[in-house]
């Protein structure tokens, strides 16, 4: 428990050092838009984004390893005498 507070401590400090450091305003152009934001803001926005991707990912490699690990049907069951 305390070892959780102490990370979660050092992450808040240099998540803070972080914002402090990144104010100043970035313009993003794509094709006829430009776009005025806080760099802090547009990391933050880039990771999440990078987050959701690894996260949908990962899922389907999931769900694809599991349903290749079950049987399809009965033919592939090993017959065993009863």
């Amino acid at each position: 428990m305390r070892a959780k507070l102490v990370v979660l401590m050092v992450i808040v400090i240099l998540f803070t050092i972080f914002v402090l450091q990144n104010t100043n305003d970035i313009i993003i152009k794509l094709y006829l838009w430009e776009i005025r934001l806080p760099a802090v803001l547009f990391i933050t926005i880039t990771l999440l984004i990078g987050i959701i991707i690894g996260m949908i990912a990962s899922s389907l490699v999931m769900r694809k390893s599991k349903t290749s690990q079950t049987p399809k049907n009965d033919k592939n069951l090993p017959k065993t005498p009863i």
